[in-house]
């Protein structure tokens, strides 16, 4: 898992962070495990990638939560940045260090895969819901989504459901 990160451009500083936290491990056939836990510490959603360049194998783990999505955090934060995958979210983290700046000022989430609401449902996706009920603190908010049309809808379906006091 450690050397197929790297091969992604994962640091190998982010890699051991997430290693030693217990939110990164490599499960029995050799996929990359994500962990997300609760505002306890206590696991509450994995999801599993192949650690090979030629498979996409990607599962949540049955009995995961998404409202408790992989996530990084150096403590309370008015700033949060949402990716679509564990992997994005580790690349900009990355990609910080690679440019000098400090990353650990700011929380990053997970959504643990693309959001795509029906017109009807005015529901944020669970774990962006969750993380601003359990952080109030929370007023800047980094969609950090793909460039793709899936990305483009999940941002413009976040922006209308958000309420109001978000920047």
């Amino acid at each position: 898992v450690i050397a197929y990160l790297m091969q992604r451009g994962i640091s190998n500083e982010v890699i051991e962070k997430c290693v030693k936290e217990g939110i990164l491990f490599e499960d029995a056939r050799h996929n990359c495990c994500f962990v997300g836990r609760d505002e306890q510490g206590i696991p509450r959603y994995a999801m599993l990638r192949s650690s090979s360049p030629h498979h996409t194998f990607l599962l949540d783990v049955a009995g995961s939560n998404k409202e408790h999505s992989f996530r990084l955090s150096e403590g309370a934060s008015d700033t949060l940045y949402l990716f679509e995958s564990a992997i994005d979210l580790l690349s900009y983290i990355t990609l910080e260090l690679d440019v000098g700046r400090d990353w650990r000022g700011a929380d990053y989430l997970s959504l643990s895969g693309i959001y795509a609401p029906h017109r009807d449902n005015r529901d944020l996706p669970l774990a962006l819901s969750e993380y601003l009920r359990t952080h109030p603190e929370a007023r800047h908010i980094a969609l950090c989504l793909d460039n793709d049309r899936g990305g483009r809808l999940a941002a413009e379906a976040i922006l209308e459901r958000l309420p109001d006091g978000y920047e």
